[in-house]
């Protein structure tokens, strides 16, 4: 005769529960899922995951981002290269130019 009781069985991202229970002369046998998942997170383990990370983003989203939405997200680098710009240093790039802008001096 089985052991009255219940036995759980986790099996890849599913658990399956079986509960045999005697009533009588008769057995009652049910059974229950209870789903979960197992997500996989990024995590780069070098300063150079962030770069792929940046990559992988910006081939799936980011170009397709209006202009005001670029530049809210890049303000720490437009504000990086601004203040290179003023000390002399510039971007070498087809993709980049330098706009002159007026500058009350005191």
């Amino acid at each position: 005769m089985p052991d009255f009781g219940t036995v759980d069985l986790c099996v890849f991202s599913r658990q399956f529960r079986y509960i045999l229970v005697h009533f009588g002369t008769f057995w009652y046998f049910s059974v229950s899922f209870c789903l979960f998942s197992i997500q996989k997170l990024p995590v780069p383990n070098d300063p150079l995951g962030f770069i792929e990370l940046f990559k992988f983003w910006w081939e799936q989203k980011g170009q397709y981002l209006p202009q005001d939405d670029m530049e809210r997200f890049f303000k720490l680098p437009l504000t990086f290269a601004r203040q290179q710009a003023q000390k002399g240093v510039f971007i070498d790039s087809q993709y980049v130019e330098y706009q002159e802008e007026p500058l009350l001096l005191n």
